[in-house]
């Protein structure tokens, strides 16, 4: 598909052959992430570029007009890490800080309201009673509607949606690659891109931290999105990935 732009190429035309996105010739992109109708890319410095649908700012450009080529967005820099959810885009920078855009009606750009941003803002949080910009971040991962990011030290931190669903989901087959998974009672078989890591440590063994009824992993199923970063109770993490309503992180071993 590429009706809205996002294949980069300049034009809507759906392709069925690799095609090479314009403008980016000139560059070094050493990471790129896909949302639903819109993509990133990062540069080797620190560079960030979004293509396609825009119809929540998720762009980041400022604008809600869809683009059919790459366009820098404006007011992150030394980004070392992205991720783009379904409609909404995250951006670590090398300070650490942590820059969101896009949709956001359940809280998943974690900047305390519901309110769409085409424009990037700083992510908060609550976590011991404060309310500042989220720091000390390494890496981030976007869901459908939520959001995880991992600091230094292994605290993980979670925002947006923590809707209940039709059955609980179990994700091992996730978390082991093979980019499915299966709602429990029904047989389904849901295709899902393949799932960012992050690793601190080369080692570790794996816990499954929430699926699509609590996916914020803190023990709740609330309805309502969670619209700071709270931080994910009980654990360590060397690594985590994500999915459209699930996070999963690795522990140390041992």
């Amino acid at each position: 598909m590429n009706a809205q732009g996002q294949l980069g190429d300049g034009t809507t035309t759906t392709r069925r052959k690799p095609v090479q996105v314009i403008g980016l010739a000139s560059e070094t992109v050493v990471q790129v992430s896909g949302g639903r109708d819109h993509t990133m890319a990062r540069t080797d410095d620190g560079t960030v570029y979004t293509w396609g649908s825009n119809a929540y700012g998720q762009l980041g450009n400022g604008t809600h007009a869809a683009r059919t080529t790459p366009a820098v967005v404006p007011g992150v820099a030394n980004v070392i890490d992205v991720m783009a959810g379904r409609d909404h885009c995250l951006a670590v920078s090398a300070n650490g800080s942590v820059w969101a855009w896009g949709r956001n009606g359940l809280g998943q750009l974690g900047n305390g309201n519901v309110a769409k941003h085409p424009s990037p803002v700083r992510v908060k949080t609550k976590a011991g009673g404060t309310n500042v910009v989220l720091s000390s971040i390494v890496s981030v991962g976007a869901g459908a509607d939520h959001s995880l990011a991992l600091a230094g030290d292994g605290t993980l931190y979670a925002w947006g949606a923590n809707r209940l669903g039709p059955g609980r989901r179990w994700l091992e087959d996730h978390a082991v690659g093979r980019g499915e998974d299966r709602d429990a009672g029904s047989g389904r078989r849901h295709g899902r891109r393949p799932a960012k890591l992050h690793r601190r440590h080369r080692h570790g063994s794996g816990l499954h931290l929430g699926g699509r009824d609590g996916q914020l992993g803190d023990g709740s199923t609330t309805s309502s999105g969670r619209t700071t970063p709270g931080i994910v109770p009980g654990l360590t993490a060397d690594a985590v990935a994500m999915g459209r309503d699930f996070a999963f992180a690795i522990v140390p071993a041992g």
